[in-house]
């Protein structure tokens, strides 16, 4: 399922259809996020006279949140003026983890049971360390502090769950209190909002420090992999700090999330607006914004949420944004990090920290919680602070010393302009896998120095068009198959093979034999096993739920004789032959997605040793096309069609299939839905998914009249669709 919801067919149906047993009478509205070429009040009356109403008029874009019956949005969609119209959504917070084991959840480390506490660090004091933490170790940010101020005199707006002045890491004043919560239902700075935004306030500007005894397992895994970063406590203790990038920076809390986690993504563009606005007002002159979040991307740069980025950039604004945690697959970032407007963060791993291990401890980003616990958390939603923390130091240099405001274009095109190649080895070199590079920031101030050679403008950065580098143009009536290959992977080393997918292609298999994934040395202490990633995605290009994603150890790779076979169906996809679950007990089922098919293959990067396998792809084209659908016809963004369906009786099996002209292998991609309501009301969504096309399959279905709705979610341009009915 996507991560937002799906209209009440319930209600949906009653407008339209003799209504089933309970359903309502009265017809539905639905919230729908407009943006149109200005702000006429006129507006208000044409939506009012659709029998809806203006929710909520943002103050610096054309954007509006309305309600509107849902047989209007094909007229809401036509009033002079609008531009677009896309549905809102809800998600929480918890839908943006990671879904790596090591990643998903925070990682806490029991302080009080170790003897370890946390103590405050008097940043503009004599007390810094500037060699002492990993985190701005690896950016190069405390070699460019002095020249800096540490930050001092920047401003990042924080758009996220809220940010708690936690005592001792956020409580020197770094927090600006009370900040703004767009909910109404707790202030931005409380301690019972969820945590995520308190974790990358702290990537930003923590300013404290870990202090134990030299026995305790964290401090002497410390002492193993980076000793350089502990300093001497009397009487007899060690320590270590936990700063942020830019520790005098200021964070501007906007919690566009309730207390519980969740939102719609409504609120958040209504929190962005709100910083528009702030900076515009005179307010607050917020330099920076981290925006640790995203949704899929079916029109790059093109959504309305990128008008928002837009006009951050034009009121003097970088937007830092997280390239979601896809990754390594490729073409797998969400927006708004596919503005163009924006400087997009992915994440990287640095040796060291991965392998201060202790218990279930593998995370490379230390940060206070807000119950004052100490957190291993991972993922790029803290790649992301890092980089807007980076930002705030040169904005602050740009601001201070050279008495300039603001500039967003030579801020981002200083930070790419020092991004350094050689950080990583030359596997992780491409454009493609790294972006431009890994953040440092010694060399990104050198370039804001020369800004007078430095472009102002946020010019595209071209990694080229992703394209099939195995088994050749899919031939229908034929099955081709690749030769074996041998793959031999350093820690965090990935090879992504890619495969085109036609509606006529009807199985992939992925062979892996001969795996070599060593156990852990005795001599290194670790709290993970080797591991090959093993992880396939269809034709999607954006953030999008994976259907497989595995980490072979080593006993795993024992247990399986060293070998693997993954079964990929026009339906169910097996490993092993086994199903392939999204979640206990819930198969992956999905139709085979023309476009193209992403099989990444690499060693994990919390790895002690390489790990090596060989691989062979096979794909069948046998599929026979559907024919004779039972419904065509044009749709457009926002359309409801109501296909009427009679089942007969005595059927094990209905399946339906909506395929359409936009699905994932084109660009725009249109997001079409598929409800089915049989004769006694019932919904089923099996249809309402990111998949393109979609296919729901009920098994002994109830004779009688059915009725398959088949839904508009966001379609950018008009497309067609065609709806098929297979009984068995």
């Amino acid at each position: 399922m996507k991560p937002r919801h799906v209209v009440s067919l319930l209600a949906l149906l009653a407008a339209f259809w003799p209504a089933p047993r309970g359903l309502a009478a009265d017809e539905p509205t639905v919230d729908v996020i407009v943006l149109a070429e200005d702000d006429a009040a006129h507006r208000t009356l044409a939506v009012q006279a659709l029998g809806g109403e203006v929710v909520k008029r943002f103050r610096r874009v054309p954007v509006s949140v309305v309600r509107v019956p849902v047989s209007q949005q094909t007229a809401l969609q036509s009033l002079p003026g609008v531009r677009a119209v896309e549905k809102d959504f809800a998600f929480t917070i918890d839908d943006l983890r990671p879904r790596d084991p090591k990643l998903e959840t925070p990682h806490t480390y029991d302080l009080a049971a170790h003897g370890l506490r946390l103590t405050a660090v008097d940043v503009p004091g004599s007390g810094l360390r500037p060699a002492q933490y990993l985190n701005y170790l690896y950016t190069g940010a405390a070699s460019v502090w002095a020249e800096t101020g540490l930050g001092e005199g920047s401003v990042v707006a924080v758009i996220d769950t809220g940010v708690y002045p936690v005592e001792p890491c956020l409580s020197s004043g770094q927090v600006l209190v009370p900040g703004y919560d767009v909910w109404g239902d707790n202030p931005a700075t409380a301690p019972d909002n969820a945590a995520h935004g308190t974790w990358v306030g702290n990537v930003i500007a923590s300013a404290c420090g870990v202090v134990g005894p030299p026995s305790d397992p964290l401090i002497q895994a410390v002492a193993t992999h980076a000793p350089g970063i502990l300093y001497d406590v009397p009487p007899g203790l060690k320590g270590f700090d936990l700063l942020g990038i830019a520790p005098l920076a200021k964070i501007y809390p906007v919690k566009a999330f309730q207390k519980t986690g969740d939102t719609t993504w409504a609120k958040i563009l209504e929190a962005m607006d709100h910083v528009i606005d702030v900076k515009l007002s005179g307010t607050l002159d917020i330099d920076v914004v981290n925006l640790s979040l995203g949704k899929t991307a079916l029109f790059d740069g093109r959504e309305i949420t990128d008008r928002l980025i837009d006009e951050m950039r034009k009121a003097g604004i970088l937007v830092v944004c997280a390239a979601a945690n896809e990754g390594p697959v490729p073409s797998t970032i969400a927006t708004p990090g596919t503005s163009f407007s924006s400087l997009t963060a992915g994440g990287t791993d640095e040796a060291v920290s991965s392998r201060i291990e202790i218990s279930a401890l593998a995370i490379w980003n230390f940060v206070e919680g807000i119950a004052g616990s100490l957190d291993w958390v991972g993922g790029t939603s803290f790649a992301t602070p890092t980089v807007a923390g980076g930002a705030a130091l040169l904005n602050a240099y740009w601001e201070n010393t050279l008495g300039l405001n603001t500039h967003p274009g030579k801020i981002r095109n200083a930070l790419l302009a020092g991004a350094d190649p050689h950080r990583v080895g030359p596997a992780w070199r491409a454009l493609d896998v790294q972006g431009r590079e890994v953040l440092w920031l010694p060399s990104a101030l050198g370039a804001l120095k020369k800004s007078r050679c430095l472009p102002g403008s946020f010019a595209p950065i071209r990694t080229g068009r992703l394209a099939p580098n195995i088994l050749g143009p899919a031939r229908p009536g034929h099955r081709e198959r690749s030769s074996w290959r041998s793959f031999t992977f350093e820690p965090g080393e990935v090879k992504n093979l890619v495969f085109g997918i036609e509606d006529f292609t009807s199985h992939v298999t992925i062979e892996g034999a001969d795996l070599v994934v060593p156990a852990n040395s005795k001599l290194t202490p670790a709290g993970f096993q080797n591991e090959i990633e093993l992880h396939v995605q269809s034709a999607k290009r954006s953030w999008a739920p994976r259907p497989l994603n595995r980490w072979i150890t080593h006993d795993d790779a024992l247990g399986m004789d060293n070998a693997f076979t993954v079964e990929i169906e026009d339906g169910q996809w097996l490993f092993n032959g086994l199903p392939v679950e999204w979640a206990p007990g819930v198969p992956v089922e999905q139709p085979m997605e023309p476009g193209l098919m992403k099989l990444s293959l690499g060693g994990d990067w919390i790895n002690e040793f390489p790990v090596s396998l060989d691989v062979r792809v096979t794909r069948e084209n046998f599929g026979s096309c559907l024919r004779r659908p039972i419904y065509r016809d044009y749709i457009n963004n926002g359309d409801v069609l109501f296909v009427p369906v009679t089942m007969p009786a005595g059927r094990t099996s209905a399946t339906f299939d909506l395929l359409w002209a936009r699905d994932w292998s084109r660009f725009p991609t249109s997001d079409i839905d598929l409800i089915l309501v049989d004769p006694d009301g019932n919904l089923i969504y099996d249809g309402a998914s990111l998949n393109a096309p979609e296919r729901a399959t009920v098994k002994s279905p109830a004779a009688g009249e059915w009725m398959a709705v088949i839904q508009g979610y966001q379609v950018d341009r008009t497309d067609y669709v065609r709806l098929y009915l297979t009984l068995e």
